[in-house]
């Protein structure tokens, strides 16, 4: 079996480098001391310090979010106590502690609620349905999804609206429910259209994603049309990641429509990009997909040094 990649860009992620997330705690570290006065001001600071270090050392990031609880709680603010709760979740979520992490998420949930702040909820119900669609729990993935896109809808918020569908779409490939994930797919990037935000990695993942539901569903053309349109935009913005991806998905294509010498092709320049940025988990699926390829040539020798 050749192993595809789903191009998956979650939500409410911090994206910046890990040297400027250091900078700005370090930066957030000193106001923090020079606000020692239990006010809101500190506790805004906590919470952005609790945010930061989920990207980067979530112990550390557990301890300011259960000072900024206590904060929250002295001060009587509910409404950054729930952002509290949101964070500390966040963090025992990056450690994998995910029992945990959903208890705390239902936590916030139930502050939001009490504010009646909907997008809010939303937004947290999200990161719940993260959790989830890790522990490979896509039914309740989905659900937790489609409510929150259910309130963008509501608050017209088409730039979420179109990232929800997006989780979605991915959630119901998992599930197998392919036409289904491709009319999906297809409603989401019409809404990128008509915000005219074609040109960003969002979108690509998008028409990258429709590019594997080609395939799957044996209409390869289309899948190779898909892959090189999303190609496109991750060469112009320069997404290594993506490129590499949409590479050895056209490998994949090509290996379907049996042109193995073609999808190695492919292979060996999406190898070459994932060993210059260090992705492992890439590396292993293009040493697979090519091994594969030239047991489809008769080539057993070189389809062992790859698979081994």
């Amino acid at each position: 079996m050749k192993v595809t990649t789903l191009l998956y860009k979650a939500l409410f992620l911090c994206t910046i480098s890990s040297f400027s997330q250091q900078k700005i705690i370090d930066s957030l570290s000193i106001e923090l001391k020079n606000h020692a006065d239990k006010n809101t001001t500190r506790l805004d600071i906590l919470n952005d310090l609790c945010y930061y270090y989920s990207l980067v050392n979530p112990n550390k990031g557990i301890k300011l979010c259960e000072d900024a609880i206590s904060l929250a709680k002295y001060l009587n603010n509910n409404k950054k106590l729930a952002n509290a709760y949101k964070y500390k979740a966040m963090n025992h979520a990056v450690l994998s502690q995910d029992s945990l992490a959903i208890l705390l998420y239902d936590k916030t949930i139930e502050i939001q609620t009490s504010l009646k702040d909907e997008l809010a909820i939303a937004k947290t119900t999200y990161n719940k349905g993260l959790i989830y669609f890790k522990q490979s729990n896509f039914v309740k993935a989905n659900q937790s999804n489609l409510y929150a896109y259910t309130i963008f809808e509501k608050e017209q918020d088409s730039f979420l609206m179109a990232k929800m569908l997006n989780s979605i779409g991915i959630n119901q490939m998992n599930l197998s429910l392919y036409p289904e994930a491709l009319d999906t797919y297809l409603k989401a990037s019409k809404i990128y259209d008509n915000l005219n935000t074609n040109d960003n990695i969002e979108h690509a993942s998008i028409i990258a994603n429709i590019g594997l539901l080609y395939d799957r569903l044996k209409k390869h053309d289309l899948a190779i049309d898909s892959y090189n349109e999303a190609l496109v935009v991750f060469k112009k913005i320069g997404f290594q990641t993506g490129i590499a991806n949409c590479l050895s998905n056209l490998g994949n294509a090509y290996d379907y429509k049996k042109l193995p010498e073609k999808a190695i092709k492919y292979y060996k320049e999406a190898h070459e990009i994932m060993s210059a940025i260090g992705d492992k988990t890439g590396i292993a699926n293009n040493l697979t997909n090519l091994g594969i390829a030239y047991i489809s040539l008769k080539d057993y020798s070189k389809a062992i040094t790859y698979l081994e």
